[in-house]
Order: C-alpha cells, then sequence, then structure tokens
C-alpha cells in the first residue's frame, strides 16, 4: 500500500506542477521571450491591448462579485487564473514594447470594456444565479474573441491565446456546472466529494486504505474530478 500512496502523491505533484492542464508553473516571460520577434501588424498591436483588459474585466468583474457571492466557488477561484491569464499578455506586451495603463481594479482604459465592467456587475449582483450566468458569459465572449483574434497572429500571440482559450473552455464548465446544480463546484468534479481524494474510492471508505478506492471519499482529490474545487484549469 506504500506503493499506491507514493504512486498516487507523485501523480498529485505533477498535475499541480502542471497546473491542472493549464499555463503550468512555466514563467510567461521566458515561453514568450524564448521566441523570434516578429514585425507585428497594428491590427495585432490593438488586440492585445484589447485581450489584456477583456482578462481585467473577467478578474475585476469576479472579484467584484466574489466579494458578495463567497459561496460560489468559481468567482472565488478563478480570478487567481486571470491574472495568469494577464500576465500572459502583459508578457508579449513587453516584449514589444507596448504600454497599457496599470489601472486598479474597476477601472478600464478602454471605453468599451469599461461600460462592459458596469453593466456586469450590475447584472451579476442581482442574484447567485445571475452572478454565475455572468461568468458564463464572460467566459463565452472571451473564448469568442480569443478565437477571431488569434487567426493570422504571429506565433507566439498565437501560442499564449490558445493557452488562454483552454483555460477558459475550463472556466466556462466550472460556471455552468455550478449554473446546473454545483456538480464541479459542491459534490463534483474537484477536491471534494467526487472522485479523487475525496469520497469514494481512495484510502477512505472503501477498497482503498479506509473504506475507499481512492485517497478519499471520491475519484479526485476534492469535490469532483480534478484536483481543485472545479474543472476551470489555468
Amino acid at each position: 500500500m506504500k506503493k499506491i500512496l507514493s504512486s498516487l502523491l507523485a501523480v498529485y505533484g505533477i498535475l499541480n506542477a502542471q497546473g491542472m492542464g493549464g499555463m503550468g508553473m512555466q514563467n510567461p516571460s521566458s515561453m514568450v521571450n524564448s521566441m523570434p520577434k516578429y514585425n507585428l501588424s497594428q491590427k495585432e498591436i490593438e488586440d492585445l491591448k484589447y485581450m489584456y483588459e477583456e482578462e481585467k474585466l473577467a478578474r475585476d468583474v469576479y472579484l467584484t462579485l466574489g466579494k458578495k457571492y463567497s459561496n460560489i466557488r468559481p468567482l472565488v477561484r478563478i480570478p487567481r487564473s486571470e491574472q495568469r491569464h494577464m500576465d500572459a499578455i502583459k508578457a508579449l506586451l513587453d516584449k514589444y514594447n507596448i504600454r497599457v495603463a496599470n489601472n486598479p481594479i474597476g477601472k478600464f482604459s478602454n471605453p468599451e470594456i469599461q461600460s462592459l465592467y458596469h453593466s456586469l456587475v450590475s447584472k451579476g449582483s442581482k442574484s447567485p444565479q445571475d452572478a454565475t450566468n455572468v461568468g458564463i458569459e464572460i467566459e463565452k465572449l472571451d473564448i469568442k474573441d480569443l478565437k477571431e483574434k488569434m487567426v493570422n497572429a504571429h506565433q507566439d500571440i498565437k501560442n499564449v491565446y490558445n493557452m488562454l482559450l483552454r483555460g477558459s473552455y475550463n472556466h466556462l464548465r466550472a460556471f455552468t456546472n455550478f449554473a446546473n446544480g454545483g456538480s464541479a463546484m459542491r459534490q463534483g468534479k474537484g477536491m471534494g466529494q467526487g472522485r479523487g481524494m475525496g469520497q469514494g474510492r481512495g484510502m477512505g471508505q472503501g477498497r482503498g486504505m479506509g473504506q475507499g478506492r481512492g485517497m478519499g471519499q471520491g475519484r479526485g482529490m476534492g469535490q469532483g474530478r480534478g484536483m481543485g474545487q472545479g474543472m476551470w484549469g489555468n
């Protein structure tokens, strides 16, 4: 059983280091600067500035609504991922000497995004369900814009957009699962009561080192199938 335990812990360590399928622990600046410096079009420059503020929009809305609805786990956890998304785009901006303002939470240089921030916060403040729907709306918008802006983008930009896209799909699943009863965030696919180190087949109640086949009461490492409390990846 010691070998089983060691193997499970090793897997956990690897997944944790990889950021659960997201951008992982790799320094975004190192990754971006390892590729050639291209001659960007004006559209690519404007797109980078826009996407930086759109990722900030997601972070700021979630932080704001998360203060009111601390029981909605995606709102509490995902802002850290959105900050990593901002950091990745900022690495591209720095590489090409493109300046953006360091605005506080809730403030944006782009008037369109500023207006959208106020609208989304107002909509999400009405109820927990509305707040969750706002999360779904933001992630769908992010996915659409990333797909559009990576077309004809240079490879270093495209690589970052692709990683952000994977993260946005994970975030969308987290909000959608929560809206459908919280399967991913409550007793579903995370580090809780699911298929991992929670209540299930592990070292809990069952056939493992306890009463289960996993390291807890589930098949994951928490409330579901992941190693967190949701499926938002990076």
